[in-house]
């Protein structure tokens, strides 16, 4: 059975709008995540990255004390179904250029899931189903 968005993602970290760039940076050092999604008026609305905040802050010396995390997040949110399964993740992950999607069910986000994450579920499948690493084990048993 091939695993799901809901099998594989893991808690969301939400930060309010009013939140400075650095407020969040520090939060996600400290959780060792790298991402946040920013609420806005009561709902789910973007996401921060470490990689925007990086290009979008760093790169450009701002001063991520003056920047409000709604300056920066990307919205609307792209999302992924809970249903979802990895190979559609996958695919999606491909055709979106994203590193991280949330995941909804029922309208509600449940989770984020990450491009490691999806690496993560697939190589186990991935040397089990392709013939060429079957032919590298069975050549070192033979060997």
């Amino acid at each position: 059975m091939n695993k799901t968005a809901k099998d594989l993602m893991h808690n969301i970290t939400v930060v309010p709008a009013d939140t400075t760039v650095q407020e969040a940076a520090e939060l996600m050092a400290k959780k060792n995540i790298g991402s946040v999604i920013v609420e806005v008026d009561g709902k789910l609305e973007g996401i921060l990255t470490e990689r925007d905040i990086l290009k979008k802050v760093t790169a450009k010396a701002l001063d991520p004390k003056k920047i409000g995390v709604t300056d920066l997040m990307s919205s609307p949110l792209k999302t992924i179904n809970a249903d979802a399964d990895i190979y559609e993740i996958a695919q999606f992950f491909r055709e979106s250029n994203i590193r991280r999607l949330p995941v909804k069910e029922k309208g509600k986000i449940l989770g984020v899931l990450t491009t490691r994450d999806v690496t993560r579920a697939l190589i186990p499948n991935f040397y089990r189903d392709n013939p060429l690493f079957k032919e590298i084990k069975d050549y070192r048993k033979e060997g």
